[in-house]
């Protein structure tokens, strides 16, 4: 089986396959917007824990 791939760069993600398109960049960006609309939802607040943001080094 052959494929072949037709049409501007920008929306079928050229050389980097579909993944590199700018339907895939949409679609991640709204993903991205929901998660973070459900943690907000679950939680109430949207912010980044303290240990994941300080790690706790080995020795301190």
């Amino acid at each position: 089986m052959a494929v072949e791939v037709t049409g501007p760069a920008l929306v079928t993600g050229g050389a980097f396959g579909p993944e590199g398109g700018l339907l895939a960049l949409v679609a991640l960006a709204a993903a991205c917007v929901a998660l973070a609309a459900w943690v907000r939802w679950r939680e109430g607040e949207l912010s980044v824990r303290e240990g994941v943001a300080v790690p706790d080094l080995r020795g301190e």
